[in-house]
């Protein structure tokens, strides 16, 4: 079993890849949210002056209702998270991952939650 690490900004990243939802239909009920999200992101990256990316604020509430949907298929549609693992396994260049765990929290003062899927 291969495992691999993705933190908050790397599963970001593949959120707001132009194909994410095409190669994951099962996404679809969090695309308005990830969209939205990613247009006040950009927004607020443009607008930095540290170079240091956008407000990560922006980012909490499309990532919570994508983990809640990886929660619900983690129960009751294991198939939807597979596809989902072929996409980061393409994506990261990393063919031999049968599991990822993500690193995520919104802020210092949570502690961070890790979550393996599938």
């Amino acid at each position: 079993m291969s495992r691999d690490v993705l933190t908050r900004d790397d599963f970001v990243q593949l959120l707001f890849a132009p194909d994410f939802f095409e190669r994951n239909p099962a996404f679809a009920s969090v695309q308005p949210a990830i969209t939205e999200c990613a247009a006040a992101y950009k927004a607020s990256e443009a607008k930095s002056t540290c170079g240091c990316g956008g407000d990560s604020r922006l980012l909490f509430g499309c990532l919570d209702k994508t983990l809640a949907l990886m929660e619900q298929f983690r129960a009751q549609d294991p198939a939807a998270l597979q596809l989902l693992i072929e996409y980061v396994r393409e994506k990261r260049n990393k063919p031999k991952i049968t599991t990822f765990t993500l690193y995520y929290r919104k802020t210092a003062q949570e502690p961070l939650r890790k979550v393996t899927f599938p």
